[in-house]
């Protein structure tokens, strides 16, 4: 309730005015597509007078997005004290894919009634069904149609894979719009404990703000990587873009990677706060053209790789 209230009021005001990483996704040898299939839902692209547009799922869908932290599927210790130990540490650093597909499937569930669970035994059974490639987007996509994993009961899936930014850009966008959440493969430095979970007042990845967020300014890498270096490869769940009459924007997304949290007093007090503020599904943000240069940069044949996913 305390979420969609300031929910509420950030359009009101818009109106007035470490770890193993996931690896490299492969995706290596796909022909560039944008195959888009169509789902029956509203579209919830919202105007921003001289400001672009907002392209975003459900409110309801919002609502009811819940975080799970992949390593809590592993073994407690005292950064993970809440971890389940279903799987070795090991392997919960790795299902970055799986968790970020559980979290979708679970909100998508909950807003159309399907049974859906969220939890590390869940998680640990989503990876087996997806086999020794539950790193990739094709796999999931692949396994998921051919109703090997559970939620394709209920769930569609559209993959794109393209050398193509703007039909890149367009897929992610017509996707949200559709109440599609939105699964990509970026580059991050997911070694880095302190950088995921760890902030201090100009390096807080859960504000929009570009002068206290370095992953929502222009210039050097912080988090979210433009540059490809070895085994960094991440999944992430996109949620909203914000896009500026610039074309540039702000992209929310969730993190699998990251602990479960909900916000600081520090950023309760922030006026970004009552716009863009996550306080319970622990959303962080990333400058729209930085999340693209990153998705570029995971891919190994110069593509962008991305699974939407929606109820059927």
């Amino acid at each position: 309730m305390k979420r969609f209230v300031v929910w509420l009021y950030g359009a009101f005001l818009i109106t007035a005015g470490i770890f193993m990483s996931c690896d490299r996704n492969e995706e290596l040898v796909e022909v560039p597509q944008s195959k888009v299939t169509s789902v029956a839902s509203p579209s919830s692209t919202r105007a921003l007078r001289g400001f672009g547009s907002i392209h975003e799922v459900w409110l309801e869908t919002r609502n009811v997005l819940q975080h799970y932290c992949q390593r809590n599927a592993g073994k407690k210790s005292s950064s993970y004290p809440e971890a389940e130990g279903v799987v070795s540490s090991s392997m919960a650093s790795s299902l970055c894919l799986p968790t970020s597909y559980m979290m979708a499937a679970y909100a998508l569930a909950e807003v159309y009634g399907e049974d859906f669970s969220l939890s590390g035994a869940h998680l640990s059974s989503i990876q087996k069904q997806l086999g020794s490639n539950y790193r990739s987007l094709r796999n999931l996509h692949n396994q998921l149609s051919a109703g090997k994993v559970d939620g394709s009961s209920f769930l569609v899936l559209e993959r794109c894979s393209t050398g193509d930014r703007a039909d890149m850009k367009s897929f992610i966008e017509n996707a949200l719009d559709r109440n599609m959440l939105v699964l990509v493969a970026v580059r991050a430095d997911v070694y880095d404990y302190d950088k995921i979970n760890t902030f201090t007042y100009n390096r807080i990845l859960t504000l929009p703000n570009q002068d206290r967020n370095p992953d929502m300014a222009y210039g050097s890498d912080h988090y979210i990587l433009t540059k490809s270096a070895n085994d960094k490869g991440h999944i992430i769940l996109l949620v909203e873009m914000s896009i500026w009459g610039t074309g540039n924007g702000c992209v929310s997304y969730l993190d699998p990677l990251a602990r479960t949290r909900t916000c600081s007093p520090d950023e309760v007090n922030n006026p970004s706060y009552a716009l863009h503020g996550s306080y319970w599904n622990n959303e962080r943000y990333v400058l729209y053209s930085r999340l693209l240069d990153s998705m570029l940069a995971n891919s190994a044949d110069g593509t962008y790789n991305a699974v939407a996913i929606g109820h059927r």
